[in-house]
């Protein structure tokens, strides 16, 4: 700093001054400050254009501000005024390297330990190119090379450092990113990747750590300040992360993984608004990001807005052909639009690319489209074995172990528990409880027969939309009763049913309700019918709740065989199908037998005050008792083994 000083008040004096203008902009160099000497070493070079000295730490400086293209040439002019130095060739493959031409910069490292065999610069150099040419264990001993002939070589550790994260001896890493930091303190690149490296290990309280060790240092660095949003984020502070993004979007607008993070935290949140603003911003700054369009869609569906979320997925996908999650939300979205034509479309994708080309889609996608032949062959089925949950009641326990890596713990009865205390409109003490809805309010016939499902709109696939139209056609007068998701669904539905000879104002939409108005509403229809391949869950509980009878079929997947399994733990099996043939013929009898459904719907309401499904109580106690031996596993010093909760509350360890 004094030197620094002196140069400048010299200069005040004597501007120009070849000498002293070199050692000032050589000075900011040391002192973390290249852009500053940008201007003082530029003037040493049109002072003296021959003098290597000064060309070199002009290189320098252009370098460390980016301009690799402008460190390049200058090296090269000094190179051939006659610099063959190892300093000069030092410069000339950081360069290279930064301009993306590695056997070129490997070649000037070894040219500069030809000249000078113990140049640690060299070796470490040589050690970090050597990584990005997919050769660790040579890239080890050139870094190590370096550390012996300059024990507090700070580059060199962060080298070594990288190298070993490469190589997966990551403990050994976090070690050598710490003596860099401590050589060198404040090394913003050794604290950005300690902190990865303590994220990827699940070691997030020490990454927040490191993360906020590095803003300490410097509260404006926005990748210091990306960083520790990323670790406070794994460390479960969202909100906290919200505001380490908005701190770095305040000093970087268009910091590209700032609005990538911060969007997909938005996201996580449940905030679909802001994370759509956020990726709008980010696709100003990076206008072809296949990531980015379909996070946009991501966030346009969560908000709604179907269409223009299968259009930011198509977007995504002419950027990138082969983007899994922008391929399978865009089949999620088609069938929000109950495109089923797309959809279809979209399987044969899916074939393509899972069969042969190893993509992943996500898991909802497969589940949604499993009766589609297409992706019945990819292996769609066996693809959501491995995500079941408790199996049904009656169905061999523990059967799906060898389709998961985590232990089982099976309960008996069903996985949904739904307590008998959630208000139902009718049942309000003004209201008589025998009182049924206005169906004429509703939209319904007063007379006629009403089949009803509730289940989201993406659901409705094509096989089980035809049954019921089967089921419309047979039963004159009848309607089908469901949700209204958007109105470009209901077109299409109603399309559909036109095309199969049904009057399309049969299909009655129902729109948003507060939950005790949906429930009450659920007493003017007279039969649920189930989804499937992935069926109803919370909206065949609501269902039950409130005495209405369900036909389910029962699935090979936990997303289609909920129903199946509340309607074994409230004592109704008989209304189970094994497939969709049967099925249709179950509601049909259903509904042209009123004494059969009376009966089930009196079942029904006697079973819901005493079977599983509304017993939490006998839930409590059953998980519970899991706990307990859990508890008992982990003292007993025995590895985590799967067992099965009898109904009585005894535990059952399965045999290894």
């Amino acid at each position: 700093m004094e030197a620094l000083e002196t140069c400048e008040n010299f200069l005040a004096i004597h501007p120009g001054h070849f000498d002293a203008t070199l050692l000032a902009g050589t000075a900011k160099i040391v002192l973390g400050d290249p852009g500053g000497a940008l201007t003082l070493l530029a003037t040493a070079v049109r002072l003296r254009p021959q003098s290597c000295e000064a060309l070199l730490n002009y290189g320098v400086a252009l370098h460390h501000t980016g301009d690799h293209a402008g460190a390049l040439a200058q090296c090269e002019s000094a190179l051939a005024l006659g610099a063959d130095t190892p300093e000069a060739h030092n410069i000339r493959g950081n360069a290279l390297r930064a301009l993306g031409r590695p056997e070129e910069a490997l070649a000037s490292y070894e040219r500069v330990l030809t000249l000078k065999i113990d140049d640690a610069d060299a070796w470490s150099n040589r050690g970090a190119v050597l990584l990005d040419f997919g050769h660790p264990e040579e890239a080890l001993q050139s870094c190590t090379q370096a550390i012996a002939l300059r024990c507090d070589f700070a580059e060199a550790m962060f080298n070594r450092a990288n190298v070993l994260g490469a190589l997966g001896r990551h403990h050994r890493a976090l070690a050598d990113y710490d003596e860099a930091v401590r050589c060198q303190p404040g090394y913003r690149a050794a604290l950005a990747n300690k902190v990865a490296i303590l994220i990827m290990l699940g070691r997030h309280e020490a990454a927040l750590a490191a993360a906020r060790q590095a803003t300490a240092r410097d509260p404006s660095h926005v990748d210091a300040l990306v960083d520790c949003a990323i670790a406070v984020g794994r460390s479960g502070h969202i909100a906290e992360t919200l505001a380490a993004y908005a701190e770095a979007l305040k000093i970087a607008p268009a910091h590209v993984a700032a609005l990538r993070h911060c969007g997909a935290a938005s996201q996580e949140v449940d905030e679909p608004a802001q994370a759509l603003a956020t990726f709008k911003k980010l696709l100003k700054v990076r206008p072809a990001d296949a990531d980015a369009f379909c996070q946009r869609g991501r966030a346009l569906l969560a908000l709604g807005r179907h269409t223009e979320a299968l259009a930011s997925f198509d977007q995504a996908l002419a950027v990138e052909r082969s983007h899994a999650l922008a391929l399978g939300s865009a089949g999620f979205a088609a069938l929000h639009l109950c495109d089923w034509r797309r959809a279809e479309r979209i399987a044969r994708t899916i074939e393509w690319g899972v069969a042969g080309h190893g993509m992943e889609v996500p898991p909802i996608v497969l589940l949604s489209l499993s009766d589609l032949p297409q992706v019945q062959q990819a292996g769609a089925e066996n693809f959501a074995a491995t995500i079941e949950a408790p199996p049904l009641p009656r169905r061999p326990p523990l059967a799906e172990q060898p389709f998961v890596t985590e232990k089982i713990v099976h309960l008996p009865d069903c996985y949904w528990v739904r307590g008998t205390t959630r208000t139902i409109a009718q049942d309000a003490p003004d209201r008589a409880s025998d009182q049924v809805p206005d169906r004429e309010a509703a939209g319904l016939s007063a007379g006629g027969f009403v089949f009803c499902s509730f289940n989201d709109v993406f659901k409705i696939a094509r096989p089980v939309f035809e049954a019921w139209m089967r089921l419309l056609a047979h039963q004159g007068g009848s309607v089908l009763w469901l949700r209204h998701d958007n109105d470009i669904a209901c077109q299409c539905l109603r399309r559909e049913a036109a095309a199969r000879g049904i009057d399309p104002s049969r299909l009655v939409f129902a729109g948003p309700a507060a939950p005790a108005e949906h429930l009450a509403r659920h007493r003017a229809a007279d039969l649920f019918l189930d989804t499937l391949p992935y069926g109803g869950h919370a909206t065949v509980a609501d269902a039950l709740s409130a005495g209405l009878p369900v036909v389910t079929c029962k699935g090979t997947t936990f997303a289609g065989r909920g129903g199946a399994s509340m309607l074994g733990a409230v004592g109704l099996p008989d209304l189970v199908a094994t497939d969709l043939a049967t099925y249709e013929a179950l509601a049909l009898r259903l509904a042209n037998e009123p004494e059969r459904l009376a009966d089930a719907r009196r079942r029904l309401e006697i079973q819901r005050t005493t079977e599983a499904l509304f017993d939490i109580d006998r839930f409590r106690r059953h998980i519970e008792a899991a706990y307990v031996r859990m508890v008992e596993l982990r003292r007993s010093g025995a590895a985590p083994r799967s067992f099965a909760v009898e109904a009585n509350g005894e535990t059952k360890v399965a045999p290894q």
